[in-house]
């Protein structure tokens, strides 16, 4: 009985050796396979084309951007509709914005102010209304607008709506009344002093345009 016992433990060992082989191979399908895949490098997903997107909006706004020419040394629009004097405002426009000073660059200097504010649009990839909205902006006080535009740049400051400054409908009716008694008097003024309403009295010969002017007995 131990003799027989004692031989059929090689067939015992050498059966389950056999079952664990079967059992591990079949496994190595499921579980086996999954720890497999575990270490294998991931699938490489496709690379999104973000720079060439980037870098075709950038040529396309460059493309509709004024255009410099190097033999007349002037800048050109590239669509008239857009980037033209029809896109942007007209002058009572940059008289509420920035007053009567870029008004009267744009009236007497209309070639300078143009071609700045073409090169500003170059420049800074805006529209033409935001453009001239700068320059009236640097026209009216140079030293406020470079120092916001410094703020802006060098301290993280927020940048300021040149383009629709002054337009609220309440700024719009002050001003509209502010520059009416300013009309009015200066009117009055210039017109009181021709006919002599503002002039000297009798016997002072000294006149608004004769004469020195802090003689004047008014």
């Amino acid at each position: 009985m131990a003799t027989k016992i004692f031989l059929s433990i090689p067939a015992m060992v050498a059966s389950a050796f056999i079952g664990l082989v079967v059992i591990g191979s079949g496994s190595s399908n499921d579980s086996g396979g999954c720890c497999v895949h575990a270490f294998q490098p991931p699938a490489a997903r496709p690379r999104r084309m973000y720079h060439r997107s980037i870098a075709m909006s950038s040529s396309s706004k460059l493309g509709m951007a004024p255009r410099y020419d190097t033999e007349s040394q002037m800048w050109y629009v590239t669509d008239p509709e857009t980037e033209g004097p029809e896109a942007g405002y007209n002058l009572l426009g940059s008289l509420y914005r920035a007053g009567p000073v870029p008004v009267i660059q744009r009236i007497f200097n209309p070639t300078s102010y143009e071609q700045a504010v073409l090169k500003y649009m170059a420049k800074e990839q805006c529209s033409r209304i935001e453009a001239m909205g700068n320059m009236d902006a640097y026209l009216e006080s140079p030293n406020d607008w470079a120092y916001q535009k410094m703020c802006e740049r060098e301290k993280g400051a927020a940048a300021k709506d040149y383009a629709n400054a002054n337009m609220e409908p309440k700024q719009i009716i002050l001003s509209t009344i502010w520059a009416g008694v300013v009309v009015v008097f200066g009117y009055d003024l210039v017109t009181g002093v021709i006919e002599g309403r503002y002039g000297p009295g009798e016997g002072n010969t000294n006149t608004l345009f004769h004469g020195n002017l802090w003689s004047l007995p008014f």
